[in-house]
């Protein structure tokens, strides 16, 4: 079975720039080939792209300073129908 060639390693997407963004062409750079082809093209040197690791101390760093902003909006709360 092939694979669709835009989650290939092989494969790099081609950008345009616009007034505020980049936005992907639909085509790309086969390294594999060494030529331009859409991104939905099949190939049966398909080869899947490596997953990028998580960093997670990261990940809980951003988690514990999330619970501690729903902890000061739950005191907040709290305070509020005391009244």
């Amino acid at each position: 079975m092939h694979k669709k060639c835009y989650s290939c390693a092989y494969f790099k997407d081609y950008y345009f720039k616009t007034n505020c963004r980049f936005m992907m062409s639909g085509s790309g750079y086969c390294s594999n080939q060494n030529k331009k082809i859409s991104r939905h093209s099949t190939c049966p040197q398909f080869k899947r792209r490596a997953e990028k690791p998580i960093n997670s101390a990261a990940v809980f760093e951003e988690l514990e300073d999330t619970l501690t902003r729903l902890n000061g909006i739950k005191t907040i709360l709290e305070e509020h129908e005391e009244f």
